[in-house]
């Protein structure tokens, strides 16, 4: 399943064994600034798959990013366990309506478990990495939304090698990317602890390199999130024969180390992989997940 944001809400949409889209909204913000009340609105139903006025078949893996201020939403990608898909469709938040968008120039390949940013408080919409029918990717795209257009990135930098299911959270100007798996470990695969950032204006990548050892272990399926313009927060994931995390960690991309953080109260979240996560007021929420 995905989540995205705009304003108070956060939209879930897709998974594993679900056909609809639902919003979650903190409503009602005391003094303190905690919600009082909070609640799921069902959206749309799956069995309305496909066309115009339709968010597309049902998928898991696909991703979800708010565009234009928030004022849209894309949907891009995902499979459905016979078939990967590319296509675009998005939401219109004022009206909360569905449209598929047929787009020009040369598409991404059909992909799920990938990452997908907004621009800034732009158009447009950068897609990075995930599974095809070809295996792993490590391809940037650009998905203009007023053109309609498609265009493949020929970054520049050191980038991360090929791998799906990773943690990823927009930047000001592009995006970082942290962990993820090539593959499986039962076949001799790598999971990754690496961390690197995109530039969206540059086409650039950079790796950045933690000053101590002190990092989450290797992990796929985690969620992030920019907390502010200096910390990314780091939850949760799964490396394969190994453990289901339950761990927190935050990145300050100032001084370049890694802080693992711990609640004060013992209500650490149960461990679990490919959750999804929203930034909202000062909250990270998150939901759903794969676990033991």
């Amino acid at each position: 399943d995905q989540e995205s944001i705009f304003g108070e809400m956060v939209t879930r949409m897709g998974g594993v064994r679900e056909e609809y889209s639902h919003t979650y909204r903190p409503d009602l913000i005391d003094e303190s600034g905690c919600a009082t009340e909070m609640y799921w609105t069902k959206l749309f139903t799956g069995s309305q798959q496909g066309s115009v006025g339709r968010p597309g078949p049902p998928s898991e893996g696909h991703t979800l990013a708010s565009i234009n201020g928030g004022n849209n939403v894309l949907k891009f990608g995902g499979g459905n366990g016979t078939r990967w898909f590319n296509g675009v469709h998005s939401l219109e938040v004022e009206t909360m309506s569905w449209s598929f968008v047929p787009t020009v120039g040369t598409p991404p390949k059909a992909r799920t478990g990938h990452g997908a940013a907004s621009l800034g408080s732009t158009s447009k919409m950068l897609i990075f990495g995930g599974t095809s029918d070809g295996g792993r990717l490590a391809d940037v795209h650009v998905f203009d939304a007023v053109r309609k257009s498609w265009t493949e990135v020929r970054a520049a930098g050191e980038g991360p090698l090929p791998r799906a299911r990773f943690g990823m959270t927009c930047s000001q100007s592009g995006f970082w990317v942290f962990g993820g798996r090539q593959g499986y470990r039962y076949m001799g695969h790598s999971y990754f602890d690496d961390l690197f950032a995109f530039d969206g204006e540059t086409q650039r990548w950079s790796r950045l390199m933690p000053r101590s050892n002190k990092r989450p272990d290797r992990r796929s399926g985690c969620v992030m999130e920019r907390i502010n313009d200096r910390l990314l927060f780091v939850h949760g994931g799964y490396e394969d024969g190994n453990v289901y995390h339950s761990d927190t960690w935050l990145f300050d991309t100032v001084s370049q180390e890694w802080i693992q953080t711990f609640a004060s109260d013992d209500s650490d979240p149960p461990p679990r992989e490919s959750h999804t996560s929203s930034y909202v007021d000062g909250t990270v929420v998150i939901y759903g997940g794969e676990s033991e």
